[in-house]
């Protein structure tokens, strides 16, 4: 696995994208922080914010940058969504219950998925990551390892 910074990067942090205004680097950020699509880029400006989410999201999918993937809580189906900068559910009517460890970067290693949280150095100190033969498949047992060290 190549060395990347271990956090999350948000839009002022890469300066290709500041460069192209506010608007798209909110779009950005709202990837970033797992805002859908269609949330971030409702009202005025959608065009310039869905510039940033899609740059953010291709960012994401190749793996080059963390991002907040919103994992099932507790014993709800639901992942939630953000309101009020925080993560809600209408179904089991809780919110605030994101985790620090929601905070990953996916990527392909080799024929397998990898997902690895903030703060991940490599696979001798580090506990926070997980393989999987598909990406769904390794944010799958990245969960199942971080539930179980919280719990």
């Amino acid at each position: 696995m190549s060395k990347q910074p271990s956090k999350i990067l948000y839009a002022q942090d890469f300066p290709r994208i500041a460069a192209c205004g506010p608007h798209v680097g909110g779009g950005f950020n709202s990837r970033v922080q797992g805002v859908e699509f269609y949330s971030a880029t409702r009202g005025s400006h959608q065009f310039e914010r869905g510039e940033g989410w899609y740059a953010a999201d291709e960012m994401i999918a190749t793996g080059q940058i963390y991002f907040v993937h919103p994992f099932p809580h507790k014993n709800c189906r639901s992942s939630g969504f953000v309101y009020g900068g925080t993560w809600a559910c209408n179904e089991c009517r809780t919110d605030g219950f994101q985790k620090p460890w929601w905070n990953v970067r996916v990527m392909k290693d080799g024929s397998a998925w990898c997902v690895v949280g903030e703060g991940f150095e490599d696979l001798q100190i580090s506990d926070n990551y997980a393989f999987g033969d598909t990406r769904e498949s390794a944010l799958e047992a990245y969960a199942s390892i971080m539930n179980a060290k919280t719990a």
